[in-house]
């Protein structure tokens, strides 16, 4: 697992998830958010599955959970590129990632938000609206894992959901996207308002 200084970006390699520099990833279930509702091209599965039509399925809390236990790497760990410190935690702008998969490749896909305190990091998070997106469908906060967490330097909370059932010969489009409504500090960095996308573009062979 590494973290990076300040924005988001995480490599998950332990079972909680990961820890982004002051800017992981959060499933933000713990309060409201302004995900869209899921459109019509998508659909949940019996089971708690959440279907993406003509793309991959994304798995319940719990399948994110064991599959991080059992070591499935994190989207960015299989990318092409290797972003700098300084380019993850620029807001204003978008990081693209082009990854190869095989059709059957669990894949874990989060994202998570640190600072040096509880209450900052609870006030941080009241500023940010955190979304996800499948081939442009929204991803409703519900398929993600939460998990509060903190280390030696930062109080954190991540999310993480796994996706499988990858469509075979498609390129399939994923993207966190994270608005800062407000300008904040996580206790350490100052951070703009404006938007940051990650867009990973994973190719199934």
């Amino acid at each position: 697992m590494k973290r990076h200084a300040r924005l988001p970006l995480i490599t998950l390699s332990l079972m909680a998830c990961a820890t982004l520099a002051c800017a992981t990833v959060t499933n933000l279930l713990s309060r409201p958010t302004a995900t869209p509702a899921p459109a019509s091209r998508t659909a949940v599965a019996p089971a708690g599955r959440f279907v993406i039509e003509g793309g991959p399925t994304l798995g319940t809390p719990r399948e994110a959970r064991l599959a991080a236990a059992e070591g499935a790497p994190e989207l960015a760990e299989l990318a092409a590129e290797d972003y700098t410190q300084e380019e993850l935690n620029t807001v204003g702008d978008t990081l693209e990632y082009t990854i190869a998969l095989t059709e059957t490749q669990p894949v874990l896909w989060g994202y998570g938000w640190c600072a040096t305190s509880r209450a900052i990091l609870r006030d941080n998070l009241d500023k940010m609206v955190i979304e996800f997106f499948v081939n442009g469908a929204p991803v409703p906060a519900e398929q993600f894992n939460v998990s509060d967490y903190e280390t030696d330097d930062w109080q954190c909370r991540s999310f993480l959901t796994v996706i499988d059932d990858w469509p075979s010969g498609t390129t399939v489009e994923i993207e966190t996207r994270i608005t800062f409504t407000e300008a904040i500090n996580d206790g350490r960095f100052d951070f703009p308002a404006g938007e940051k996308r990650l867009v990973y573009r994973v190719t199934v062979k």
